[in-house]
């Protein structure tokens, strides 16, 4: 019985939000016509630049990954930039991703998603014959986690039996940033800080993790543990508790729940009061050619950039390069998107109080955050294009620094998505206010937070020269995902509208 109402409760909450995206469905018509009247009057107009040339005709380039707002930000501003853009995707239940619908797209692909080891084949085939037909001569990955060592595979083949250039990893460098075990062994050996930290193979391994520092730990001797799934794991990513030897009968408890037959699990020092911070970088060769940095949480929605001038900023900066130099003189071939998580916190020293960072995970993949390279299209194209080998014929690629940082706009000073911000800021605190749970001070803290969102920050699927790609993710996409989650039982805690994943329970 308690099975079936928290089903018909589940069920409930997906028609609610997608009534809620028909009861929108008049102000977002309203706002498309406007687009469209505005770009009838060329009072916007398309601001793709003059077309880039290599052996006379104009250079192709393939994003992957479109329906994020990661993949769409980079197939415009490679089309701002004057290339000609292929796009693909995985439509997960046949559902349209947003991105196949923008008009910086000449063609557009539906990937099958790749299960079991004749899937991956089958994945890496198609990519790899799209390439082949369309006379790709970049492949930008912009795909999600799900596939790293997928797109890793893919790269190989691509470089190996095409004259086409990919931004990704190979396999080895991928696996060794993907896996948060082998992430800590690399940094170390690169003589970078790391957190205490420690692998865990039986509940046994934990008083090793617990009693024995590791080498180049930076803190104080922590006294509670963070436990994490060696790989990414919706289920258990961020619902198991904290761990500390003050509490042994639950720490055993917990370890003794794990299953570390089919799973890895490590355990990393929890720092209380630390900041968390992320990180997107462009590698080329071996050395970063667009970076940012910005505050995080484990669920990001709110971009705001920092300041490129801070201590912070440039910490992480040289971070960054270090282990790009490193892994480029590990590999030999070190191109791609780069990303770190870190926390910064206040550490004791003889001189006073020291601001201290420490990387706690990697991403070998495009971050969300690249959307603040917005304004930089131009410099950003001809980062991306510098990976391409000079030719006969070659149009010159307009000036670029070495050193691209993403920054404010004179338009926006962060990033939002409206569907997110609609439930989380509008719906949600109206509705406990209502019923009680909610006092009238949070709920006008949140509207004004929301109301500042939409008239001084940026959705970033949002262009009036080019909305449909927004309309589609609001009112085709996600009502889409929550009917076929109704239809499939599919049970889910959160949502990220801006890369279209469900974290499935």
């Amino acid at each position: 019985m308690a099975k079936g109402r928290y089903v018909a409760m589940q069920i409930a909450r997906n028609l609610g939000l997608c009534a809620l995206s028909v009861a929108c469905l008049p102000i977002s018509l309203s706002i498309m016509l406007l687009a469209q009247v505005a770009m009838t009057l060329s009072v916007t107009k398309d601001p793709k630049g003059p077309p880039v040339t290599r052996n006379k005709r104009q250079v192709r380039v393939l994003v992957t990954g479109v329906g994020m707002a990661k993949g769409l930000f980079l197939a415009r501003s490679l089309h701002v930039g004057g290339c000609s853009i292929v796009a693909a995707d995985f439509e997960k239940h046949g559902v349209p991703v947003c991105g196949r619908f923008s008009k910086t797209i000449d063609k557009f692909y539906s990937l099958r998603i790749p299960t079991g080891n004749h899937g991956i084949g089958i994945y890496i085939d198609q990519v790899l014959g799209i390439i082949k037909e369309e006379k790709i001569d970049l492949w930008v990955s912009c795909s999600g986690v799900a596939t790293a060592l997928e797109d890793a595979r893919l790269m190989q083949r691509v470089e190996s039996e095409t004259s086409c250039k990919a931004y990704q990893f190979n396999e080895d460098a991928t696996f060794k940033l993907d896996n948060k075990y082998e992430f800590m062994r690399t940094t170390a050996s690169f003589g970078l800080p790391v957190p205490q930290w420690g692998s865990l193979t039986c509940p046994g391994d934990a008083e090793n993790v617990v009693r024995g520092p590791a080498p180049q730990t930076v803190g104080a001797h922590p006294h509670e543990f963070i436990l994490k799934n060696v790989a990414m794991d919706d289920r258990t990513r961020g619902a198991l508790p904290l761990l500390s030897a003050d509490r042994p009968k639950q720490m055993g408890d917990v370890l003794d729940s794990l299953d570390y037959h089919h799973a890895s699990w490590i355990m990393q020092q929890y720092i209380p009061g630390s900041e968390e911070y992320c990180t997107q970088s462009l590698v080329v060769d071996g050395h970063v050619r667009a970076f940012l940095a910005c505050p995080s949480a484990s669920i990001l929605m709110h971009y705001e950039v920092l300041d490129a001038t801070s201590p912070l900023f440039q910490a992480m900066l040289r971070f960054t390069q270090t282990y790009a130099t490193g892994m480029y003189a590990k590999y030999g071939h070190f191109s791609g998107h780069l990303s770190f998580d870190f926390l910064a916190f206040n550490e004791p020293t003889v001189a006073g109080m020291k601001k201290t960072l420490l990387p706690i995970e990697c991403n070998p993949r495009c971050h969300t955050a690249v959307v603040h390279f917005r304004g930089h299209e131009l410099a950003l194209t001809t980062a991306y294009l510098s990976l391409l080998p000079p030719e006969k014929g070659s149009s010159p690629y307009p000036y670029v620094p070495d050193l691209l940082v993403g920054n404010n706009t004179k338009e926006s000073s962060g990033y939002y998505w409206i569907a997110h911000d609609l439930i989380v800021l509008g719906v949600l605190p109206l509705l406990q206010f209502l019923f009680g749970s909610g006092s009238l001070k949070d709920l006008t803290q949140s509207h004004f937070e929301f109301w500042k969102h939409i008239t001084l920050w940026k959705d970033p699927t949002f262009e009036w020269w080019d909305p449909l790609p927004w309309f589609v993710l609001n009112h085709i996409y996600w009502p889409g995902q929550l009917v076929s989650a109704s239809w499939s039982g599919t049970r889910w805690s959160q949502i990220n509208v801006s890369t279209g994943k469900m974290f499935v329970m």
